[in-house]
């Protein structure tokens, strides 16, 4: 297991480098990752880089036998990008357009900002995408639409890009109006230009899930298009990834980011991914095995806290296929929102010897770990964005009807890795052939398409452990006849009233 750290050379004196990277290299550190906000001291002007402090870095990083991972820096775009272009900027359902000032309130839909984003990608990976101490890359960081705001983005580009996906996929405004239940309160649309995101708290539910499916999409094409630009200029042996976060909070399905990529990766602060709902290591383990199935490849952990770094976490997240762990950070901020924080060394650079205990602790636990095993295992639960995604857009409504739907999924989960170990984590409709046995907690939104794959599983043998509430709606959660009547053939189980 490679074991590293986040650093901020742009905001630290070049004097302090080569001190800073061999503590690092002495501790047993291995990886380095920089440059997730330095857009700015790339390209300080439009057009005008500046590469050359960057060249001296890296080259220290060599000198030190240390590696590198190179962020793009797309998550904080520099004032005179903005200035020139305003209408970058996510707009709110008020038609609120986010200011300058903080980070992410970028709408990745914007073909301006995309071209910006291709564009210093494509100069970073073309001036160090053969560096030899570079041997990986992250685009962005930590993509989930705007802090502290609903994952969402209402500009003229979003609802443009909307309307597009919408028609890729029900192809005219009579199935659209259908899967939405748009009959009710007289709200059938009658031209594509009427359908607009869902700025309304009260738009029905298949809107809602519908728009938080196509927001994660837009996540993972944006993704995309930066790696597309680095690929023609990195060595073989680069790969590129993301580290996700927000796991099961926002309606992102990071599995479908993960395989737009080259391999999975995720901020693994512990609790972070429990998104106020307890079981805290269980939902570190979830996020892993998620990422696991989806792409069957070592997961990269891109930042977490040296507080909360123990051999038992570590452990943990080998069993669970994770083959790098990087802490944020070495070293703290002077100024600033993220000033100070549980970083290995203070201002000036001194480590804190408990910190720099833990450091070295887990540089050794890296030295003697084996490869993560992210084979195919036996045992299978099957996992649905979509049935967080139905309450959504009511943003601190989320409590009102049904139970949630992490915490009715957990205790199975937990239980299930309890006795089993990791497990495969896959979605509704993935395949269930050669599982010995599948898990299917609270899947109260299911489509046909998916419970036929439920079925078929069972009608040949499988064993299906299930729990209510499954397949009372649709994929656009419209109620069944009879709730739970895609699954009665093999569950015997069937509701005649609707309702929760």
């Amino acid at each position: 297991m490679q074991i590293g750290t986040s650093y901020y050379p742009e905001l630290t004196p070049e004097a302090d480098w080569d001190r800073d990277l061999g503590i690092m290299a002495e501790a047993g550190l291995t990886v380095v990752r920089v440059f997730d906000f330095a857009w700015a001291a790339f390209e300080p002007r439009e057009l005008e880089y500046d590469f050359t402090w960057v060249q001296r870095f890296l080259d220290l990083l060599t000198n030190h036998g240390l590696s590198a991972v190179l962020c793009t820096p797309t998550a904080a775009p520099p004032a005179w990008l903005v200035q020139q272009y305003p209408q970058i900027m996510i707009e709110t359902r008020e038609g609120q357009s986010l200011p300058f000032g903080g980070r992410r309130d970028v709408d990745v839909c914007s073909p301006i900002f995309r071209d910006y984003a291709v564009r210093i990608a494509t100069a970073m990976g073309e001036r160090f995408g053969k560096h030899p101490s570079v041997i990986g890359w992250q685009i962005d960081n930590e993509l989930c639409g705007a802090e502290h705001l609903a994952p969402e983005s209402h500009t003229p580009e979003s609802t443009w890009r909307f309307r597009r996906w919408l028609q890729d996929k029900y192809g005219d405004l009579a199935a659209l109006n259908k899967a939405w239940y748009m009959t009710f309160w007289s709200q059938a649309f009658s031209a594509w230009g009427e359908v607009t995101t869902p700025r309304c708290q009260r738009v029905t539910r298949g809107w809602a899930i519908d728009y938080s499916r196509f927001f994660s999409d837009m996540q993972a094409e944006f993704a995309r298009l930066q790696y597309d630009a680095l690929r023609p200029h990195l060595a073989d042996h680069q790969w590129i990834n993301h580290n996700s976060t927000a796991m099961f909070d926002r309606g992102l399905n990071h599995a479908d980011l993960a395989r737009a990529l080259d391999n999975a990766g995720w901020d693994a602060y512990l609790g972070a991914a429990s998104a106020g709902h307890g079981y805290k290591e269980q939902f570190v383990c979830l996020a892993n095995d998620w990422l696991r199935t989806a792409t069957r490849k070592p997961i990269k952990v891109m930042e977490t806290g040296i507080h909360d770094c123990t051999e038992e976490y570590l452990s943990l997240l080998a069993r669970h296929g994770v083959d790098m762990v990087l802490f944020w950070h070495w070293r703290c901020h002077r100024g600033n929102l993220e000033a100070g924080g549980r970083t290995i060394c203070d201002y000036a650079g001194e480590p804190y010897p408990e910190q720099l205990a833990k450091a070295k602790a887990a540089g050794a636990f890296g030295r003697k770990a084996s490869a993560p095993d992210v084979s195919r295992r036996d045992a299978a639960m099957i996992f649905s964005v979509d049935c967080f995604r139905a309450h959504l857009h009511k943003g601190n409504g989320w409590k009102e009807g049904p139970p949630d739907y992490l915490d009715a999924m957990i205790p199975t989960y937990a239980e299930a890795i309890a006795n089993l170990g990791p497990i495969d984590v896959i979605e509704p409709g993935a395949s269930l052939d050669g599982y010995r046995i599948v898990f299917v907690p609270s899947l109260r939104l299911l489509d046909e398409s998916a419970a036929a794959v439920i079925r078929e599983y069972v009608e040949a043998g499988g064993v299906l452990l299930i729990s209510g509430k499954t397949a009372h709606v649709n994929g656009t959660a419209v109620y069944y006849e009879r709730p739970g009547d895609p699954l009665a053939a093999v569950t015997g189980a069937r509701l005649r009233v609707p309702g929760d």
